[in-house]
C-alpha cells in the first residue's frame, strides 16, 4: 500500500509528499529497531538476573559444604592428634580405638567446590548480560582465587596412602564391611555428606590386633602423620576462607540486585 502510493506520488512528482512517505518509513523503521533493541535488552536482564539468582543458591550450598568440610577435618585431625599420642605406646597396652584412630585420621574429602552456574555463565556468553562491571569482577575474582583453595583441598595426603599400604587387608576390611565405616548420605540437594562413625567395635581377634598395631609401629608413620595434621589444619582454614567468601559475595550480588 505504501509502495503503491509512494510510486503515484512520484508519478505525479508530489515530491513533499515523498519525502513525507520516506520519513514515515525512515521513523518507522528506527522505532521497530529501538523497540527490538529494548526487548533484547530486557531478555539479557532478566536472563542475567536469572543466572545471578542461580549463582546465590550456589553460594549457599558452598557454604553448606564449607561448613561440612570443616566438621570432617575436625574430626579427621582429631583421631590423627589421638594417633601421634600414642602411636610411641607398648603395643601391649593399645587397643581396637588405636587402629580406629589411626584409620578414621587417615579419611580425605577430595571434591570440588559447586560452579556450574558460573562456567555456564561463561560458555553461553552470557556474561555480558551482567551491565554491572563490578558484579562481573567480583565474579571473576571469586571464581578465580576458588581455583586455587580448590588444588590444595583435593590433595590427597601421603599418610592415606602409606596406613592403607602397611594396615592388614582383613582388619581395613572389616571398616568398610562394619558399623566402623563411615556413613554416606546426600541432603536436599543431593550434595554428599560423609560422617566419621564415632563408636564402633571391629570385633578384632588378639592375634589380629597385635599384628596390626605392630605393623604400624614398625612403619614409623609419625612424619607422614605430623604432615596430615597440617593438611588437615590447613584445609579448615580454606575452607572458612572460602566460607567467607561466599557470604561476601552473597551479600554484594543481594544489595545489588
Amino acid at each position: 500500500m505504501l509502495l503503491r502510493r509512494v510510486t503515484q506520488h512520484v508519478k505525479d512528482q508530489n515530491w513533499f509528499a515523498v519525502f513525507v512517505d520516506f520519513f514515515i518509513v525512515v521513523v518507522g523503521v528506527f522505532v521497530g529497531i529501538q523497540v527490538a533493541n529494548w526487548n533484547d535488552l530486557q531478555k539479557d536482564k532478566q536472563r542475567a538476573a536469572e543466572y545471578l539468582s542461580r549463582i546465590q543458591v550456589e553460594l549457599l550450598s558452598n557454604q553448606k559444604d564449607m561448613e561440612r568440610r570443616i566438621e570432617f577435618f575436625s574430626r579427621a585431625r582429631n583421631y590423627g592428634l589421638a594417633t601421634l599420642k600414642n602411636i610411641d605406646q607398648p603395643a601391649e597396652t593399645l587397643d581396637e580405638s588405636f587402629l580406629i584412630d589411626t584409620y578414621q585420621a587417615s579419611h580425605s574429602l577430595p571434591r570440588k567446590i559447586a560452579r556450574a552456574t558460573y562456567d555456564e555463565l561463561l560458555s553461553v556468553g552470557a556474561i555480558n548480560a551482567i551491565g554491572n562491571k563490578e558484579i562481573r569482577a567480583r565474579l571473576a575474582q571469586y571464581y578465580r582465587s576458588s581455583v586455587t583453595t580448590e588444588n590444595i583441598l583435593l590433595i590427597l595426603p601421603s599418610y592415606q596412602n602409606r596406613l592403607r599400604s602397611i594396615m592388614p587387608y582383613e582388619v581395613q576390611k572389616q571398616f568398610r564391611n562394619s558399623v566402623c565405616g563411615n556413613t554416606f548420605k546426600t541432603d536436599k540437594s543431593g550434595a554428599p555428606i560423609i560422617s566419621h562413625v564415632k563408636n564402633c567395635d571391629l570385633g578384632l581377634t588378639a592375634s589380629q590386633l597385635v599384628n596390626a598395631v605392630n605393623e604400624i609401629q614398625s612403619a614409623d608413620l609419625r612424619h607422614d602423620l605430623t604432615r596430615l595434621l597440617s593438611d588437615h589444619d590447613v584445609k579448615i582454614q580454606l575452607a572458612k576462607v572460602v566460607y567467607d567468601r561466599a557470604e561476601e559475595l552473597y551479600g554484594f550480588l543481594e544489595e545489588n540486585k
